[in-house]
């Protein structure tokens, strides 16, 4: 049975967070002059630790489409909070925020899905397991029929004579 996390996928998780943590605060540094503010902070911390925990439970189909997710929804957001009006700072939040549970749900129903694939190869695995055991263990009890001796000669049979003849 395999572990559920490793120290290596730990060590990946770490360097996937401090990667996201610094990407995503260097971007809103470089788009908004300014640093980030702690509030921020906490929401990208957030979620640099779900995509790291995804790493470290060995996910990784969820986590490439949850940071995949997150990197359009912070570009979505910022488009759209770009556009003129009063609503569009709350729009591009609600884009990105959007963006990022549908990218989450698409990664968490793929992984369903494959961990169902796997449970039912394991499944077919073992009943292939089990019925060639049964198959061993009814030639120990019957064993196979001695080999059929060597054929021997037809007799030859004359043909049926008429009364007639």
């Amino acid at each position: 049975m395999r572990k559920v996390f490793s120290v290596a996928s730990l060590i990946v998780g770490v360097v996937f967070f401090a990667l996201f943590m610094t990407v995503a605060c260097t971007a809103y540094y470089l788009t908004h002059g300014q640093f980030i503010s702690s509030e921020l902070a906490a929401i990208y911390a957030t979620l640099g630790l779900l995509g790291a925990l995804s790493v470290v439970l060995r996910r990784y189909l969820f986590s490439i489409l949850f940071y995949l997710g997150c990197a359009l929804g912070w570009g979505a957001g910022l488009w759209v909070g770009t556009l003129k009006g009063s609503f569009a700072p709350t729009a591009g939040n609600i884009a990105s925020v959007f963006l990022i549970c549908c990218f989450s749900l698409i990664g968490f129903s793929l992984e369903i899905k494959g961990v169902r694939k796997r449970q039912k190869a394991r499944r077919q695995e073992k009943e292939a397991a089990r019925e060639r055991e049964l198959q061993a263990q009814a030639e120990i009890v019957d064993p196979p029929a001695s080999p059929v001796p060597a054929e021997q000669p037809a007799e030859v049979c004359e043909p049926a004579q008429s009364p007639g003849t």
